[in-house]
C-alpha cells in the first residue's frame, strides 16, 4: 500500500524545463544529469513496488528537519515487524570497495552512500523518540541499475546489489502477508505529518527571462516549432511531423511560465511574448479565458 507517491523536485522541474530554452554551464549539466539519473533510479525501483506490493506501508521520498538539519529519505517501507530506510543509488559501471570508500573504476572516488545513509539513520531515529509508536529500523542501499557491479563487497554490508533487487522485493512482500495495524498506520501518518514538502536549498541553475529561448517547443522531439499559421488549429514539427493541437500547446507553454515564474502574472502579454510564434493577441486572450479564471479589469486582467 503506497501512503505517499514519489514526485519529481522543484528543482529537477525547473531543469526539465530550462534545458529547452538555456545553454547550461559544464556544472549546471552534470548537476542536472545526476538529477535526473537519481530520479530515474528511484522510480525503476518504486515500480518493482507496484507490481509486488503486498500489505506493506510504503512513503516514497521523505524529506524531514529535525534538530535543525534537513534530511531525505528515498524510500521508507513499513512492514509487520521492520522498518526500512532505503538509500536508492542509480550507478552504472565497474565500482570497487575498499577502505571504506566506493571508487568507481579506475579511480574516481564517489560520496560513499553509507555514510549518508548512516547519517538520516541517526536523525530518524532520534526524530522517532517522540513517537507514541515504533518498530525495529533497518537501513539499506539500494544499487538499481542492472548494469551496475561492485567488487571486494564486505558480505554483512547492508547493500542490495542489481541482481538481488527482485529478490529482496519479492521477499518483502512475502512477509508483507502478516497483518499492518492501526498501529503501523500511526506510524506512517507520523511520518507524513513531520514531511516537509520542499527544502529551503534551491540547487538549480541561475535563469533570468530574457536569457531564455521563447517559442513553444515539440512534446515529442523537443525542437521549437519554426511557425504558426494564424487559421490552423496545430502546430506541426518540421523535425519529427509531430502535430499538436494549438490550444493544448499554449496551455503547456502557460504551465511552464507558472513554474519558471511563479511570481509572475499570467496576462494577455506576457504569455504572447512567451509562445513567440503565436502572433494573434486574440487568440491567446481566447486561450486564457476560456480555461482560466479572470482577474481584473481591461490592461490590469490576469488569469488564475
Amino acid at each position: 500500500m503506497i501512503t505517499k507517491r514519489r514526485e519529481k523536485t522543484k528543482d529537477l522541474m525547473l531543469y526539465d524545463l530550462l534545458v529547452h530554452r538555456m545553454d547550461f554551464s559544464i556544472k549546471d549539466r552534470q548537476t542536472y544529469e545526476k538529477m535526473k539519473q537519481g530520479y530515474e533510479g528511484e522510480r525503476r525501483f518504486d515500480q518493482l513496488f507496484d507490481e509486488t506490493n503486498g500489505d506493506s506501508l510504503i512513503l516514497q521520498d521523505l524529506l524531514f528537519t529535525h534538530n535543525n538539519t534537513t534530511f531525505q529519505i528515498d524510500s521508507v517501507i513499513i512492514t509487520a515487524d521492520t522498518i526500512f530506510l532505503l538509500e536508492i543509488k542509480n550507478y552504472k559501471g565497474d565500482f570497487i570497495y575498499e577502505n571504506d570508500k566506493l571508487v568507481k573504476m579506475p579511480n574516481t572516488e564517489i560520496i560513499q552512500p553509507l555514510h549518508q545513509l548512516h547519517r538520516s539513520e541517526a536523525l530518524f531515529r532520534n526524530m522517532m523518540l517522540g513517537f507514541k509508536y515504533t518498530l525495529p529500523i533497518k537501513s539499506l542501499v539500494i544499487f538499481i541499475h542492472p548494469h551496475f557491479t561492485l567488487y571486494q563487497a564486505p558480505v554483512k554490508i547492508p547493500f542490495v546489489l542489481p541482481t538481488q533487487v527482485q529478490s529482496f522485493v519479492q521477499k518483502l512482500h512475502r512477509n508483507s502477508t502478516m497483518n499492518i495495524t492501526e498501529r503501523h498506520h500511526l506510524i506512517a501518518k507520523e511520518l507524513l505529518n513531520h514531511h516537509i514538502s520542499q527544502s529551503k536549498f534551491r540547487n538549480v541553475a541561475d535563469y533570468h527571462y530574457d536569457e531564455l529561448q521563447k517559442g513553444i517547443y515539440c512534446r515529442n522531439c523537443k525542437q521549437f516549432f519554426d511557425i504558426a499559421y494564424p487559421e490552423r488549429k496545430y502546430l506541426v514539427c518540421a523535425h519529427c511531423n509531430e502535430k499538436e493541437d494549438v490550444n493544448t500547446a499554449v496551455l503547456r507553454c502557460v504551465n511552464e511560465y507558472k513554474i519558471l515564474f511563479p511570481n509572475e502574472k499570467v496576462t494577455t502579454n506576457n504569455i504572447l511574448d512567451w509562445c513567440a510564434i503565436i502572433t494573434s493577441k486574440k487568440r491567446i486572450r481566447k486561450i486564457l479565458r476560456e480555461n482560466y479564471e479572470v482577474k481584473g479589469t481591461k490592461q490590469w486582467t490576469y488569469y488564475i
